[in-house]
Order: structure tokens, then C-alpha cells, then sequence
């Protein structure tokens, strides 16, 4: 990966961990029921805060960002409420078993 174009340095992830990632996909991680919460909160985070870093981005960067875009605009409220409360719970569950 490319240091000059990450956000934060210590995420130069190298090249093993780039080349594993692709063999997984945005839907694989939608339809997994361990990572489909996960899958819904990067998508919505992402089409929240990317205006942050266009000046960063790259002509593939932006089609990732439309992508997202439409992604995001295609699920209903209620499947990102849910989500977002899935990980809440989740969240709340881990920290309560910290005691």
C-alpha cells in the first residue's frame, strides 16, 4: 500500500494483509451474519465522513466512494438503525463482561 496516501501513517498495512483482503468482498461481508452490522456501520461511516479526505482521493477512490453512496442510499433506515443497535448491544455486552 501506498504511506503517502493513508490518513495515518501506522496504517501502512502491507502487502499480505492487501492481497488476503481481496479475497473478500463488501457483499461476503454483508451476508455474513458475524460481520453484517460491521459491513452496514463501515458502509454508513464512510458515505458520513469521505467528504473529509476528497482532496486525498484518487480517480478509483471516487468510484469506491459512489459505490458506497449507492450502497447506503439502498438500505432503509431501519436495516442502519438496526444495525447501529445490534453493535450498540454488542458493545455494551463486551464492556459489561470486562466487570
Amino acid at each position: 500500500m501506498n504511506s503517502n496516501r493513508l490518513v495515518a501513517p501506522e496504517l501502512d498495512l502491507d502487502d499480505q494483509v492487501i492481497d488476503l483482503a481481496r479475497c473478500v468482498t463488501l457483499a461476503d461481508l454483508l451476508e455474513c451474519p458475524a460481520s453484517s452490522a460491521d459491513a452496514v456501520s463501515l458502509i454508513s461511516n464512510f458515505t458520513k465522513y469521505v467528504s473529509r479526505y476528497i482532496s486525498d482521493m484518487e480517480p478509483e477512490d471516487e468510484k469506491i466512494e459512489l459505490v458506497c453512496h449507492r450502497i447506503n442510499h439502498a438500505m432503509t433506515g431501519e436495516q442502519r438503525n438496526a444495525a447501529f443497535a445490534h453493535l450498540s448491544s454488542r458493545n455494551a455486552e463486551r464492556r459489561g463482561s470486562r466487570g
